[in-house]
């Protein structure tokens, strides 16, 4: 996904309406992406950003929250939901903020949210008859195991169970 945008950008560009302004500022949110997205690719090795790269990171995440804001004011006035402005946007300028001091690509929490659903479903597996103070101990073997597991092929796995 994280690459998508600039292509997504391309192709909003070829089909969008250039006299609608609702399209101009899908497409500009869209530049900012893809903008954001090649700061990043570029300064991929480096602790804090470059000065120059780190203003422009900071400009194009404050005017793609700028232009979110527009296009989900514009829908929601049409009475139709289709952006929800979250905490995640609210991080972002933070993250927006922080570019001069370190690589935006160090303090992104978000890569982990698909591990933080799975260990939400694990811990819910464990709460059925546990007391709270509890949880914890039934709840860290079985995360081990997994973590075990997602390390040692399936293979080397079934080969020692046998």
């Amino acid at each position: 996904m994280r690459s998508l945008g600039p292509a997504l950008h391309h192709v909003w560009c070829n089909k969008m309406d250039g006299s609608i302004l609702i399209h101009r500022q899908v497409e500009l949110a869209l530049r900012c992406c893809a903008d954001i997205d090649t700061i990043l690719d570029d300064n991929r090795d480096v602790v804090k950003l470059p000065p120059g790269a780190a203003t422009k990171f900071q400009d194009n995440v404050f005017n793609f929250l700028s232009l979110l804001n527009a296009v989900a004011t514009h829908f929601t006035i049409k009475q139709v939901r289709l952006f929800n402005l979250t905490i995640k946007c609210h991080y972002l300028a933070h993250i927006g903020f922080h570019a001069k001091y370190i690589n935006p690509r160090l303090c992104w929490c978000y890569a982990g949210e698909d591990l933080m659903n799975k260990v939400k479903v694990l811990t819910q597996s464990c709460l059925k008859g546990t007391h709270a103070s509890k949880v914890s101990e039934k709840l860290l073997p079985k995360y081990m195991v997994g973590l075990h597991l997602s390390i040692v092929s399936r293979s080397q796995w079934f080969a020692r169970v046998a």
